[in-house]
């Protein structure tokens, strides 16, 4: 049986039995051994939005569909009337608020501008695109948040406006 023992990028150590002996250990110098011969080339970045165009920092995006938010302070929690306005959650309702309603429901073509979007080659991100919405600025679209917060959201939960 041989074992292999790697020791630097130049040498390593190869361990084999030897007939009547016990073992022999040599060191092989300057392997032709590379991590691009065992790797290959580096995955494409996978950093692209619902419509499948590339995410940059910067861009504007809207959101795909309906969200909730839940990490909004309690002046931001609350929902879009049909006249697209904002109407605060009331917290002093009879029966009190439950945790499911303690959230922001986000409409679908909500805007907000990429602030980061992480490479779901590097890293195991769930939700890679990292999104500022500006409050009392709705970017151009209908609808307007009523405080500025920051959300991780998934590809496929944004596409890009085109300005």
């Amino acid at each position: 049986m041989t074992s292999l023992q790697l020791r630097s990028s130049s040498a390593f150590t190869v361990s084999h039995p030897v007939p009547h002996q016990q073992f022999r250990t040599e060191i092989v110098e300057h392997s032709c051994l590379y991590m691009a011969d065992i790797v290959g080339e580096a995955p494409r970045p996978n950093m692209f939005g619902g419509d499948d165009v590339e995410l940059e920092k910067g861009d504007t995006i809207q959101t795909t569909k309906g969200l909730k938010a839940y990490q909004v302070p309690k002046k931001g929690a609350g929902s879009f009337a049909d006249d697209k306005s904002f109407e605060p959650l009331d917290y002093e309702k009879e029966g009190g608020v439950t945790r499911a309603d303690k959230c922001l429901i986000m409409p679908k073509g909500l805007r907000g501008v990429v602030a980061k979007v992480y490479d779901t080659n590097e890293s195991d991100a769930s939700h890679p695109v990292y999104v500022k919405f500006i409050g009392k600025d709705g970017l151009g679209g209908e609808y307007t948040p009523p405080i500025t917060f920051h959300m991780h959201l998934k590809n496929n939960e944004v596409e890009v406006v085109d300005e």
